[in-house]
């Protein structure tokens, strides 16, 4: 199976709590036998904003998108980007997956779920573990 995993960093860059998860998820598929992809954000004030990179971490391959948040000019803007949108839709034609895992969108954009569907892939998007799963 080809699963493109979403992420809004990826290690060695950043390396909180789901950046890690992420990274260990797609160890263990790749493991498994899966075609992992990681698209992942990254803020590079070198670089400019939306310029990508990929490279091959662990046997994956890894597209990072920039995005220092300097071309936000609204409120909105810090959750939509077409640019990113853009950048996922045209990742997605080319790798095609057969299934993508969102983790967390800040810094790519807040409608690659949307982008996703367009494009008839599967989307599965894990529960927050902060969220309770029944009304208290």
């Amino acid at each position: 199976m080809r699963v493109l995993l979403v992420v809004h960093g990826y290690p060695p860059q950043a390396t909180g709590g789901t950046e890690i998860y992420v990274h260990s998820l797609a160890l263990a598929l790749r493991a498994q036998g899966d075609e992992v992809f990681v698209l992942a954000r990254e803020a590079d004030p070198a670089r400019p904003d939306f310029a990508t990179r990929e490279e091959r971490a662990d046997g994956l391959r890894v597209r990072r998108v920039n995005n220092t948040f300097g071309q936000v000019r609204s409120y909105r803007d810090a959750y939509l980007s077409a640019p990113a949108r853009r950048i996922a839709g045209d990742w997605i034609e080319e790798i095609q997956p057969d299934v993508a895992h969102l983790h967390h969108l800040t810094g790519l954009s807040g409608d690659l779920p949307l982008e996703c569907a367009r494009r008839g892939l599967t989307v599965h998007v894990p529960p927050s573990r902060a969220a309770p799963t029944t009304p208290p």
